[in-house]
């Protein structure tokens, strides 16, 4: 029970966070597309593929090994062998980060002349790849907490570092427009390098004193053994994302591409690619701090599990990841369906952002599935199973861009993300079903879910109706709708028992005497 207590109060203090900060970063992304525009948004989001390159080369696989290496050995009660873990893993990521550095600095120009075909992205590529060591560390130190299950410290600071990002980019605006300059992306990349470089100093200050205060001392004889097993474990990881990231990263390639084989303009290219990457997927990804949240504490909790034996346990964990990501799922659906068109309008003053909302809400019960289902089978021991399934899912997306994409623009990219999702989910069921663990009710996970939403759209429709509220203006009818489909939708689960209140026992805090 203190186990399952401390994995809930872990999930939901980085979901806190998650929320707080996704929506800073949800508005920091509105304030960009009215700064820089829909164009100076596809720019600024080209980059992005290849620093997930560069980090998938350099951290992502000695990541999932140190949190595993360091739950394992504290599950046993060796708090030595997990800190020799650590600083190992800190020193072997150090290395790779600095020559991933070095090559991105001094290979970008050819890369954006000869790949990208944009050289605006090269200041941007340049300053970028400053941020990489501190983020690379920033990575590391934080598998260490999430491996202790205290998630305090990095919730904190992965909200201070979206509170130091906008601030960071808000100053860079003024003083561009202070001095007559056109805002450009590069405002955007300077307030990310500087938050970076705070995360990083944040978490080191808490980390050296948290060392200090457990007496440990760096000893290099150990550092051996954790280096060959943490390269064992995160060269097969590291290999597999380093993949899936070439495959993602010539998809974002390829969409501006594919758009103008299907008759658009290198720069209405670049603007659909904007919305859809800047605009329509960061609102459909913003309930998923919840689902990520899970997804950290579930790795090391399943690891846990599964070095003591604790099928029951793990089978108890599937089963409330599924049914919550549902519920979840179901009910996202339904806002994004119904207030899609609306949403676009208000948050991005843009039609084409309400009609892809609308039609990538479909996403939105195996958008937040896929990443719980992942903690859980990187806790398993199934980073390769993972990596087959991640790997079939993003060929079917890649391909929809390649031959879709051309002929029915910008609709073939959404099937594509559409048929990744839903693949991604039923192959991790698949294995999770084959190793025994995979428990799932449809009446209370998918059935009811879904006859509640039904329910409570017809609610909100026919409020929506009533004469009085239609003389509104669309912001007053769009919150009005959230707010009866909201609460119809959460009372009848609670009614019905799918979501659970947490139940407050009193303290007494005076001493009764038996005698």
């Amino acid at each position: 029970m203190i186990k399952q207590q401390r994995l809930v109060t872990g999930a939901l203090l980085l979901t806190a966070a998650g929320f707080a900060g996704r929506l800073i970063g949800f508005f920091y992304k509105i304030f960009l597309s009215h700064a820089i525009g829909a164009q100076g948004l596809g720019i600024y989001q080209m980059i992005f593929p290849l620093f997930s390159l560069a980090y998938a080369l350099c951290v992502s696989g000695i990541q999932t090994a140190l949190t595993r290496c360091i739950s394992e050995r504290k599950a046993v009660r060796d708090l030595k062998g997990a800190q020799d873990f650590l600083i190992a893993g800190c020193l072997f990521t150090l290395l790779l980060s600095l020559a991933v550095f070095a090559a991105l600095y001094l290979g970008c120009e050819w890369f954006c002349l000869n790949i990208l075909k944009q050289p605006a992205c090269i200041p941007l590529i340049k300053l970028m790849a400053w941020t990489i060591p501190f983020g690379a560390l920033h990575i590391c130190m934080v598998s260490w907490y999430f491996a202790s299950q205290n998630t305090c410290l990095p919730s904190v600071a992965q909200l201070l570092e979206q509170l130091i990002r906008v601030s960071a980019s808000l100053i860079f605006w003024r003083l561009m427009l202070q001095k007559g300059m056109e805002p450009t992306p590069i405002l955007a990349v300077a307030g990310t390098a500087v938050s970076e470089v705070f995360s990083f100093a944040f978490l080191l200050f808490f980390l050296q004193k948290d060392l200090r205060a457990d007496g440990y001392r760096i000893r290099p004889s150990s550092w051996k053994h954790c280096l060959t097993h943490i390269v064992l474990l995160a060269a097969p990881l590291t290999a597999n994302r380093l993949f899936l990231n070439l495959l993602r990263s010539a998809e974002s390639l390829l969409i501006p591409l594919s758009l103008q084989q299907y008759g658009l303009s290198s720069a209405d290219a670049l603007s659909v690619y904007g919305i859809l990457t800047g605009m329509a997927l960061p609102l459909l990804l913003f309930p998923s701090a919840i689902t990520q949240s899970f997804s950290v504490v579930l790795l090391p909790a399943v690891s846990g599990s599964r070095t003591k034996g604790e099928t029951c346990r793990i089978a108890l964990m599937v089963e409330r990841t599924l049914r919550g990501g549902l519920l979840l799922g179901v009910y996202c659906f339904g806002v994004f369906f119904t207030c899609g068109d609306s949403l676009g309008m208000l948050l991005f003053h843009n039609a084409q952002a309400g009609v892809m909302i609308r039609v990538l809400a479909l996403l939105c019960p195996f958008l937040y599935l896929s990443a719980s289902l992942s903690g859980i089978l990187h806790g398993l021991g199934k980073t390769s199973h993972f990596f087959l399934y991640s790997l079939t899912a993003q060929t079917l997306r890649l391909l929809c861009v390649l031959l879709l994409t051309p002929r029915i623009g910008i609709i073939g990219c959404l099937l594509g993300i559409m048929g990744n999702e839903l693949l991604l989910v039923i192959l991790c069921s698949f294995t999770l079903s084959r190793e025994g663990v995979l428990r799932f009710s449809a009446k209370n996970a998918l059935i009811r879910p879904v006859f509640f939403l039904i329910l409570s759209v017809g609610c909100s429709r026919f409020v929506s109706s009533l004469p009085f509220w239609n003389r509104r203006n669309l912001l007053w009818q769009t919150g009005i709708s959230l707010c009866v489909i909201t609460l119809t939708y959460c009372g009848l689960s609670l009614a019905f028992g799918l979501i659970h209140l947490p139940k407050i026992r009193p303290r007494l805090y005076f001493h009764v005497d038996k005698k």
